[in-house]
């Protein structure tokens, strides 16, 4: 059986979804080369709402909830 999220983490994944959804940040990801600062500048704006996360950490957890969603959306 799966184990369950806790609340506080989902509140974060969609918080950190939230942010990196944004249409100024998507510009951002599809025209630039180097992407660290965009990175930086989102892992700041959750540090700023109590999430103690690294750019690298935000990184990896959105292409995780991506990889995610492909998966789920091709069960159907």
């Amino acid at each position: 059986m799966a184990k369950r999220p806790q609340i506080g983490a989902i509140y974060e994944a969609n918080f950190l979804f939230e942010i990196s959804a944004d249409e100024e940040i998507q510009h951002q990801l599809s025209v630039m080369g180097r992407k660290h600062n965009i990175w930086e500048n989102i892992a700041a704006k959750l540090n700023n709402n109590g999430y103690n996360r690294t750019a690298s950490q935000c990184k990896t957890k959105i292409h995780n909830l991506e990889q995610k969603y492909e998966k789920a959306k091709h069960l159907d």
